[in-house]
């Protein structure tokens, strides 16, 4: 599905480590652990399935990346945003416990299905 948002915030977390906050311009469904476009950059959504706002943790290291030009926009810009993307989506079980080991901003997708449970 491809659709506009709007960006709502950027927040800088850590020398490279941004937090993204953005409204889709429509209703948007995905499943905790998925991924979509972001303009023209790829993002684990970090929010749950639930939340009316999309929120993505990236890694944004000054050499002129996409994640660089997204966290120069002022809150208010139109973004471009397509999908949702991906698999890496958690059925719970009763009977099982569940470990999640990620690095660096490698835990949007967990903290996506963390948060939805």
């Amino acid at each position: 599905m491809r659709l506009s948002g709007t960006l709502q915030s950027v927040e800088n977390l850590g020398a490279t480590i941004f937090r993204v906050r953005v409204r889709p311009g429509a209703p948007f469904s995905f499943q905790a652990g998925q991924y979509v476009k972001l303009d023209d950059g790829y993002y684990s959504i970090a929010s749950p399935p639930e939340s009316a706002e999309l929120e993505f943790v990236l890694r944004a290291p000054g050499r002129g990346t996409e994640s660089d030009h997204l966290i120069a926009r002022k809150a208010g810009a139109s973004v471009a945003l397509e999908g949702p993307f991906g698999n890496l989506t958690y059925v719970p079980s009763p009977d099982r416990h569940i470990v999640f080991v990620c690095q660096g901003t490698g835990v949007s997708p967990l903290f996506s299905i963390a948060r939805s449970r």
